[in-house]
């Protein structure tokens, strides 16, 4: 896996330092606690939250809270047993989605000898987000399917000292194998867990392990379903929604947050949800004062996260298996079939680009459009040239198509036309036409286009 320069730096100190280096560990500000007290007590802090502390071993103590989620039990719009059902038997779409977007893990699903178990949905919530060696990650939700329910462990941090007994409960639940399913976590979750790893100079059992971020699926497929995120009249918000939501939107500022997705996808509504920019606030709080009753919503809050996800992979899995079929509209297809080419599977993208282009019809020239320049794309790489070129033609014909996508398609058009069908009357007037839109960024490059079918008309013989 690719390192950051931190990363990598902190790894050459470690592995250099002395034998004798007295190992760093961390206590909480204890102003604020009761006289004579040094640190909360597991067993109480434990009982006060309905969980277990893990079976005492070196290194601290962890608190485990279980919970199980019956498959005929609804989550907006959908069953947690349609969802484990869909997971546990949609291998095919599973590896599409990991081959759209492998990052440094490796591309291959491994085959499992037990379906059930194996994905592993992961969710974390953290002391802060500005990252480094002073951020932790003090609960570690992790969820699976079991038959038809939905399973979750919590693993929960009484004190900054037992970082090392909750990491060895992470690593006895991740060394079973399976693939990692977060959302975000391959810029957020992992990197997080795998810093808190090489603090502890302890191997990080998410290194090899394959890993998948229903972030980048979600995001392709929905984006322009989802609203525009809302400002936060807080300062503290606004910073918050900068920091975690910030490569969860998009350029037009649609919020891709698993709430978001929720809401819309799901059909799910949270109610009476703690604000993620609380979380912190809520941790330190315990920390000072052994009051573990505002853990309670940070608790459900992340029980609700591995939920959703879990049921949000179940339907991009269902959508990815089922292809065009199982769309809910035109650009659903549409989205669907750049996803499926990003998996380099274009027979099955170009039907999801035939569908959008029939129901979306003359209704919605955005799909259509798109829709068609897309097929033209396709074309051009299969060296179907004269096919796109008609394709493009379609595109400049649709009434009130985008912009952006005309201007593609004048582009197509005057490069098929100047250098294969060797037409240049008709590209100069592509070009042309391309001039009167183009912004201020495109109009060098077109003016020099058009200067050289200038140049060539004026040498071509007769």
């Amino acid at each position: 896996m690719t390192e950051s320069r931190l990363t990598a730096r902190i790894r050459e100190v470690l592995r250099h330092s002395r034998p004798s280096t007295r190992e760093l560990t961390y206590e909480p500000d204890v102003a604020g606690w009761p006289a004579g007290s040094e640190r909360p007590d597991a067993e109480q802090v434990a009982e006060s939250l309905n969980g277990k502390t893990a079976p005492r071993a070196t290194g601290g103590q962890a608190i485990v809270i279980d919970r199980e989620y019956a498959g005929d039990r609804r989550h907006g719009r959908h069953l947690v047993g349609s969802a484990a059902e869909d997971c546990r038997s949609r291998q095919e779409a599973l590896s599409i989605v990991r081959t759209a977007w492998p990052g440094s893990r490796p591309a291959a699903t491994p085959a499992m000898t037990d379906p059930e178990n194996a994905l592993l949905f992961v969710d974390i919530e953290t002391t802060g987000l500005s990252g480094g060696a002073g951020m932790f990650a003090f609960l570690i939700g992790c969820g699976s399917f079991d038959g038809d329910s939905f399973r979750t462990r919590q693993i929960f941090l009484p004190a900054f000292s037992d970082e090392h007994r909750l990491l060895s409960e992470i690593s006895a639940l991740v060394d079973h194998g399976g693939i990692i399913v977060t959302f975000n976590g391959r810029t957020f979750d992992v990197p997080v867990m795998e810093l808190r790893y090489l603090f502890h100079r302890r191997e990080s059992p998410f290194g090899e392990l394959p890993h998948v971020d229903m972030l980048h699926p979600a995001r392709r497929l929905w984006k322009r379903r989802l609203p525009v995120a809302r400002s936060c009249s807080s300062s503290v918000a606004q910073s918050f929604r900068s920091a975690t939501y910030g490569s969860l939107e998009g350029s037009d500022g649609s919020s891709c947050s698993l709430p978001a997705l929720e809401r819309r996808i799901l059909g799910f509504e949270r109610f009476n949800d703690v604000p993620g920019f609380e979380i912190p606030g809520r941790y330190f709080h315990y920390l000072r004062t052994r009051d573990t009753r505002p853990l309670e919503p940070v608790l459900e809050h992340n029980r609700l996260d591995l939920l959703s996800l879990a049921v949000l992979t179940a339907v991009v899995l269902r959508l990815v298996d089922e292809g065009s079929a199982a769309a809910a509209d035109a650009r659903e297809c549409l989205e669907l079939g750049h996803l499926l080419e990003r998996a380099g599977r274009p027979d099955r993208a170009v039907a999801c680009y035939h569908s959008a282009i029939e129901r979306a019809g003359s209704a919605d020239a955005d799909v259509t459009g798109e829709a068609l320049l897309s097929l033209a794309l396709a074309c051009r790489r299969q060296k179907e040239h004269a096919r796109a070129a008609d394709l493009c033609e379609r595109v400049l014909a649709l009434r009130g198509c985008p912009l952006a996508v005309s201007q593609r398609a004048l582009h197509i058009l005057a490069v098929h036309h100047e250098h294969r069908s060797k037409n240049l009357h008709q590209a100069r007037s592509f070009v042309r036409r391309s001039l009167d839109d183009a912004g201020p960024g495109r109009l060098q490059q077109l003016s020099l286009r058009l200067a050289r079918i200038e140049r060539k008309l004026r040498v071509e013989p007769g």
